[in-house]
């Protein structure tokens, strides 16, 4: 199923763009910020529903709606110390607030706090997997991944020795991209981990890297420094570059076959087809595109 439309959020003058995949070259692109005197920083995205998006701004640290229809943003809640991440499940929406070190949960009707969980150190990033209703956060500089039954609250911790940053969930396979921080230059680490299973692999890897998906039973990541799309085989345990994007490449989405990618530098979408190994498009969008949403 081709997406109708795609949404980036732009920290670098906080807009919000939406591209209409039916036309790509026509987007709307909305400023957050018309009258408000301090920059927002908008950060992450999830829709409420087909006319409402929340939108989670960094800078600001608060959360608004968008109204899709009539384009105006409405400032809502104010939220911990940098919020970085937004999931909404259950009538709930899960917030990870990266310098405060928690995870606030809030009723999405009144938008009002019913709990707030402490967390280790620099929480970066959350997925749930709505199959065993459990969420996976993964702690930067607590070196650890939570995992959460959503049920009770309840939080299991396991410890790493790299700095997990970045998190993808598919099939209720959880794969962690971390950094190493052990004195060796350039190095991260892709760590696979089967709930049911309670296995955890892991694999080091040269280079700095963004973002991670899964397709065709690889791990393609994104890479900032050199603008490559790369990626890593697990059964031969091989990486290689795939593609080159340019710019800054950083967050991506995939749908089916085609990868969508944020790049940074040049503040464009750029869209992959990956059965074709190549570029089909760039679309410039807002100024540093930093949320990647698929609605």
């Amino acid at each position: 199923m081709v997406p109708k439309r795609i949404l980036t959020s732009n920290i670098g003058d906080d807009t919000i763009s939406i591209i209409d995949m039916d036309n790509p070259e026509i987007n709307k692109k909305i400023s957050l910020a018309e009258q408000r005197h301090k920059k927002l920083g908008p950060w992450d995205m999830v829709m409420k529903n087909d006319k409402v998006l929340y939108v989670l701004n960094s800078f600001d640290e608060s959360l608004m709606t968008l109204d899709l229809e009539s384009f105006k943003p409405c400032y809502l809640k104010k939220l911990g110390r940098n919020p970085i991440c937004i999931k909404r499940y259950n009538s709930m929406l899960y917030i990870i607030n990266c310098d405060s070190n928690s995870l606030s949960i809030l009723d999405e009707y009144d938008l009002m706090v019913l709990e707030e969980i402490p967390l280790n150190e620099k929480p970066s990033d959350i997925q749930i997997d709505e199959f065993t209703s459990t969420a996976y956060i993964v702690c930067s500089n607590g070196c650890s991944i939570s995992i959460m039954n959503l049920k009770d609250n309840s939080i299991e911790v396991i410890n790493l020795e790299e700095q997990p940053f970045k998190l993808f969930l598919e099939n209720s396979i959880v794969y962690v991209l971390s950094y190493i921080n052990n004195g060796v230059i350039n190095f991260s680490s892709i760590s696979i981990l089967n709930p049911k299973k309670k296995k955890l692999k892991q694999y080091k890897i040269e280079g700095n890297y963004m973002d991670l998906t899964v397709y065709d039973n690889v791990v393609l990541l994104t890479n900032p420094e050199d603008g490559y799309l790369y990626e890593f085989s697990i059964t031969r345990k091989k990486l290689k570059k795939r593609i080159h994007l340019g710019g800054m490449p950083s967050r991506i989405l995939r749908n089916n076959s085609i990868l969508y990618v944020n790049d940074m530098i040049n503040d464009d979408l750029i869209i992959v087809d990956l059965k074709e190994n190549k570029i089909i498009k760039r679309i410039n969008v807002g100024k540093e595109p930093q949320g990647l949403l698929l609605p």
